[in-house]
């Protein structure tokens, strides 16, 4: 079976509690993938599935160097306590997958 190499970065937006993972997708000859779409991601919190109807998907292969990169945003993440989380991020297409891991670490900056 063929695989995909992925990699990925998360982020906490705290101002609008959006969570933004920027990926990259590449096959197994280091060429970037594009065409997914958001059925092609899954992303797992601490073994809940999301869903893909929590999150779209912003393909950036309009950019010139960014073929291939993809921002996975959910809406209304807004974890109850501070720390690090620890999310599965998993690509198909067909016969061909890839997975990584992602962290994002939620600090609340105290009051205003």
């Amino acid at each position: 079976m063929a695989s995909f190499t992925v990699n990925a970065q998360g982020t906490c937006i705290t101002n609008d509690d959006r969570l933004i993972f920027a990926v990259e997708v590449r096959d197994e000859d280091g060429a970037p993938v594009s065409g997914l779409k958001k059925s092609n991601f899954k992303v797992w919190q601490l073994g809940h599935l999301f869903g893909q109807l929590d999150m779209f998907v912003v393909e950036l292969e309009s950019i010139a160097g960014l073929e291939g990169h993809y921002h996975l945003v959910r809406k209304l993440w807004t974890p109850a306590v501070n720390g690090t989380f620890a999310f599965k991020i998993i690509v198909g297409k067909f016969r061909t997958k890839g997975q990584t891991m992602a962290w994002v670490v939620k600090v609340d900056g105290g009051p205003k």
